[in-house]
C-alpha cells in the first residue's frame, strides 16, 4: 500500500451538492438545485467530510457542476493547485441511459477543467443505474459521450470508488479497470464501530423514507427529498399553495407528517426518534441506519439493489398492501448487516488510503467546524 505523506487534509469538492453557508430562497429550485435536485446527494459529501476532516467545515467547493460557470474557473483551479491537498469529485448514479431531472453532465467542460489540475481526482461512490435490472448488455446502450467521459475521467484518478459490483462490471466492459467497489461514503460516517439494534416488534415508532402509493402504509411521517415532490416541499418551506395536492397528501400535510431537510444533522436528529424506517429512498435508508433505526429499502432499480447487496442493507423490492408492517419489519436482517460492516468499513478505509487519504480518527488535526444552514418549515397542522 502506498505510504500516505499528507499530514493535514485540505480538500476541494467538485459537485459537493451541500449547503455550507446561509442562502436565500424564493423557490424550491433555490433550495434543491444546489443539492443536485435531491437532498440525499448532500449526504455523500457529508460522509466524506466526517471521515477525513472529523466534521463539517466551510471548505472551498463547486456546489453544482451542472450549473457551474466554467468561464470563471481560473480562480477555483488556482485554489485547487496551490492551496488544496486533495480534490474530490462527487458523482452519483450518472452511468445510466438518461440522467435524473433531464440533466446531462457537461462532459467536455469537466474534462478540460480536470486537465488543468496538478493532482489526482478522487471519485468515491460512482454508480450505474439500469431500471430493467442487471442487464448484461447495458454498457452497449450508454451514450457514447458518457462512455468517452468515463474513460477520460479514469485517467485523472488513481482508483475510482464504485457503488456496487454491477457498476464495476459495466466499467470493466468499457475498458476501465482502475476501480474498486466501496458502496457509498455516507454509509460509513459513524466509523467502524457502528451497530444497529433491533427491538422486538410492538410499540415501535415507524416512518417512511419516501412517499408510498399504497393504501394501508401511507400514514406515517415521511421525509421528502427531491424535485418530484416539489409541490409538497413548496408548502412546507414557502407556504406556496399554487399547486393542488392529492387528497391523501393534503390530509397528511395537515397532520404535519411531511418533512424536508436542507442539512444532514436536522435530518438525522429527526429520524433518530424512530425505530423502523421503510421506503424507496436508498440514502434515506442509510441515514436511518446511521441514526440508530432499522431500515428496509424497497427500491427495485439496479442502483439500490447492487448497493444493498454489497453493503448488506435490508432490501425488498415490492412495497404493497399484501404484507403488514410487522412482516416488513421482520424482513430487516440487521444481524447480517452488523456482521458485514467492519470488513466493509476496512475496505472503504483502504480505498481512501490508496488515494493518499487518512481517516481523521487515524490522524486527527484541528479544524474549525460549522453547522449547516437550516431551512425552517411551516406547520399546517389543523387545530
Amino acid at each position: 500500500m502506498k505510504e500516505i505523506t499528507v499530514s493535514k487534509v485540505k480538500p476541494f469538492f467538485i459537485n459537493s451538492n451541500i449547503h455550507l453557508k446561509e442562502f436565500s430562497y424564493k423557490t424550491v429550485e433555490d433550495i434543491l438545485t444546489p443539492l443536485g435536485g435531491n437532498t440525499g446527494n448532500s449526504y455523500i459529501t457529508y460522509g466524506l467530510m466526517k471521515a477525513v476532516l472529523g466534521g463539517i467545515c466551510d471548505i472551498p467547493h463547486i456546489q453544482n457542476i451542472y450549473t457551474y460557470d466554467f468561464s470563471k474557473s481560473d480562480k477555483d483551479i488556482e485554489i485547487i493547485n496551490n492551496e488544496c491537498t486533495h480534490v474530490f469529485f462527487i458523482l452519483q448514479d450518472q452511468i445510466r441511459l438518461f440522467e435524473s431531472y433531464s440533466l446531462t453532465l457537461p462532459y467536455t467542460n469537466i474534462i478540460n477543467f480536470l486537465k488543468r489540475l496538478n493532482k489526482k481526482v478522487i471519485v468515491a461512490g460512482l454508480g450505474a443505474n439500469c431500471f430493467s435490472g442487471f442487464d448484461k448488455e447495458f454498457y452497449k446502450k450508454l451514450n457514447p459521450e458518457l462512455v468517452e467521459f468515463l474513460r477520460k475521467l479514469s485517467e485523472f484518478c488513481e482508483l475510482i470508488g464504485l457503488r456496487g459490483e454491477f457498476t464495476q462490471e459495466v466499467m470493466s466492459k468499457l475498458g476501465i479497470s482502475n476501480t474498486e467497489v466501496i458502496g457509498c461514503p455516507s454509509y460509513f460516517e459513524n466509523g467502524r464501530d457502528r451497530i444497529v439494534h433491533k427491538k422486538p416488534f410492538g410499540e415501535l415508532n415507524i416512518m417512511q423514507s419516501s412517499k408510498n402509493f399504497t393504501r394501508s402504509i401511507n400514514n406515517y411521517h415521511t421525509v421528502l427529498q427531491d424535485f418530484n415532490e416539489r409541490d409538497i416541499i413548496a408548502r412546507l418551506t414557502l407556504e406556496d399553495f399554487t399547486a393542488p395536492l392529492q387528497r391523501k397528501d393534503e390530509e397528511k400535510l395537515c397532520e404535519d407528517k411531511f418533512h424536508v431537510f436542507a442539512d444532514i444533522e436536522s435530518w438525522k436528529n429527526f429520524v433518530s426518534q424512530f425505530d423502523f424506517v421503510f421506503g424507496y429512498r436508498l440514502h434515506g435508508s442509510i441515514l436511518a441506519l446511521n441514526s440508530g433505526a432499522v431500515a428496509l429499502c424497497c427500491n427495485h432499480d439496479s442502483r439500490a439493489t447492487e448497493m444493498c447487496n454489497f453493503l448488506k442493507i435490508p432490501h425488498y423490492t415490492q412495497l404493497d398492501d399484501k404484507k403488514t408492517i410487522q412482516e416488513y419489519y421482520e424482513m430487516a436482517d440487521v444481524d447480517a448487516l452488523n456482521r458485514a460492516y467492519p470488513a466493509l468499513f476496512d475496505n472503504y478505509k483502504q480505498f481512501l488510503n490508496k488515494n493518499n487519504i487518512e481517516l481523521f480518527e487515524d490522524n486527527p488535526q484541528p479544524y474549525e467546524y460549522i453547522k449547516q444552514p437550516v431551512v425552517p418549515l411551516f406547520s399546517h397542522k389543523q387545530q
